[in-house]
């Protein structure tokens, strides 16, 4: 489990706490997985979770890059479009192993919240810190 703490922190609250609840879907993964979860209705809920997740947040973030002209929205934006086209190609009707997808999905998460937040969103955060 993942548990929030400061180092998360991108300084800004509305963008904090849409991180809370990616670290609540990695963590469901992690349940899903340490339960050996396979039930489709529960791959279904976890993936539309995402889904709404994913365009809920990056929406907010965009928009706040837009009202703060912000100068490397261009390469954030880019940055959110790579995770919504892997999020797009998602085929869970396809899925033979629900343990290996919700590990690959757990991976991809963890990598997300290590670079993109620990790195692109730290940087958004500390512009809108002093605009």
């Amino acid at each position: 489990m993942i548990k929030w703490n400061d180092n998360f922190s991108v300084n800004h609250a509305g963008i904090d706490e849409q991180h809370k609840e990616l670290i609540d879907i990695i963590n469901d993964l992690v349940v899903y997985i340490s339960e050996k979860d396979t039930e489709f209705s529960h791959l279904l809920d976890l993936v539309t979770k995402l889904d709404n997740y994913v365009a809920e947040h990056f929406k907010y973030e965009e928009a706040l890059m837009t009202e703060h002209s912000y100068p490397e929205m261009d390469v954030h934006v880019a940055q959110h479009n790579g995770l919504r086209k892997k999020l797009e190609e998602l085929n869970i009707f396809s899925v033979d192993n629900t343990i290996e997808f919700y590990k690959e999905l757990l991976d991809e998460l963890i990598d997300w919240l290590s670079k993109h937040i620990m790195q692109t969103d730290k940087k958004l955060g500390a512009y809108l810190t002093i605009n």
